[in-house]
C-alpha cells in the first residue's frame, strides 16, 4: 500500500516549506572593560622638576659596551649591549637596578641604541628626572632559548661583572613587538627575578596568553610583576593586544595599559622613549619602599 502512496509522499515533501535553520551566532566581543585601549592618550609630558640628584661627576654621556657570552643551550654565542650611566664609578658599594630591554623580530641588540635609549637616558639621568640604571640588550636569534640564556647566563654575569644590585625589585625586563613577547614570559615566568615588566607594541603569541594563568595562578599579589602595556591606535596588533587585556582581566592580573597615536614602527617607539624610562625608575622607586618583609 505504501508503495502505491510514495509517489504522493514524495510530492508532498518536495512542496513543503523547507525547514528553517538559524543563522549562526554572531561573534561574541572580546570583553574588555570599557574604555580599555578605546581612549587615545597624548604622549606623556615630562615632569618640569628634578626629582634625583643628578650625577655630580663631569659625564655628560653614559657608554655602550658590546660583549659575548658562551651559553650552555645553544653553541652561538649570546650577543648583548649594556649602557653603563654617567658617572657609573660613583654607584657606590649598593651598585645600580638593572634593565633587560628585548629587541623585535628580525631585528637585533643594537635595536635599542637605534632608537635612542641611551641619549633619553642621558637626558633623564642628567635633568634628575631618574637615577642612574644600567640597561642591558641581549641579541635574540632564531632557535636561541632566550629564557634560558638570559636567566642562567646573562643576568649572572652582568651582576658579577659590573655595579648591577642582586635583589628582585632592582630588575625589570621589558621589550618591544617580539621582544614583548619574550618580556613577558621570561618576567612573569620568572617573578622571582623581575619586579616589572613592560609590553612595548606587543606580539604575544596565544599560546603564552592562555597559559599566563598558569604562570601566576599560585603567586600572591605582592609576588606578581608590575606590568605595563601600550600600543599605537594604527597598530596591526591591536587586536591581540585587546586580547591579550581581556585574559589579563580574566585571571585578575593587574596591569596598566595605554592607546598612543601611532603605528608598529620605529617612530613610535621614540616618540616614547623617555616614557617607558620613567615607568621603569619609577617601578625600581617602589620597590625600594617595600618593607624588607615584603617579596623584594
Amino acid at each position: 500500500m505504501w508503495l502505491r502512496n510514495l509517489p504522493l509522499l514524495l510530492l508532498a515533501t518536495a512542496c513543503a516549506a523547507p525547514a528553517t535553520v538559524p543563522p549562526p551566532a554572531p561573534r561574541a566581543p572580546i570583553p574588555t572593560p570599557a574604555g580599555i585601549l578605546s581612549e587615545i592618550e597624548p604622549a606623556a609630558r615630562p615632569s618640569p622638576k628634578p626629582i634625583h640628584t643628578p650625577p655630580a661627576c663631569s659625564e655628560t654621556t653614559g657608554n655602550i659596551e658590546q660583549g659575548a657570552l658562551d651559553i650552555r643551550s645553544d653553541p652561538r654565542p649570546l650577543e648583548y649591549r649594556i649602557y653603563l650611566p654617567p658617572c657609573v664609578e660613583e654607584s657606590g658599594s649598593e651598585g645600580l637596578p638593572t634593565l633587560y630591554l628585548l629587541h623585535g623580530l628580525g631585528a637585533s641588540d643594537a635595536q635599542w641604541d637605534e632608537l635612542g635609549t641611551d641619549e633619553a637616558a642621558d637626558a633623564l639621568i642628567l635633568s634628575g628626572a631618574i637615577p642612574p640604571m644600567l640597561m642591558v640588550m641581549p641579541r635574540d636569534r632564531s632557535g636561541m632559548d632566550l629564557e634560558t640564556a638570559l636567566v642562567e647566563a646573562l643576568l649572572p654575569h652582568v651582576e658579577a661583572s659590573y655595579p648591577a644590585r642582586a635583589e628582585r625589585g632592582s630588575r625589570a625586563i621589558g621589550g618591544l613587538s617580539r621582544g614583548a613577547a619574550w618580556a613577558f614570559r621570561i618576567g612573569l615566568k620568572n617573578p622571582d627575578l623581575f619586579f616589572a615588566v613592560g609590553l612595548h607594541s606587543p606580539a604575544v603569541p596565544e599560546f603564552d596568553r592562555a597559559y599566563v594563568y598558569f604562570w601566576v595562578r599560585d603567586l600572591a599579589v605582592p609576588a606578581r610583576p608590575a606590568l605595563w602595556l601600550d600600543i599605537g591606535d594604527r597598530d596591526s596588533l591591536i587586536h591581540d593586544t585587546r586580547s591579550l587585556i581581556a585574559r589579563l582581566e580574566e585571571i585578575e592580573l593587574m596591569y596598566t595599559a595605554h592607546l598612543y597615536p601611532g603605528g608598529h614602527s620605529p617612530d613610535y617607539w621614540s616618540q616614547h622613549m623617555e616614557t617607558y624610562l620613567r615607568w621603569y625608575a619609577g617601578q625600581f622607586e617602589i620597590a625600594a619602599r617595600i618593607p624588607s618583609r615584603e617579596p623584594r
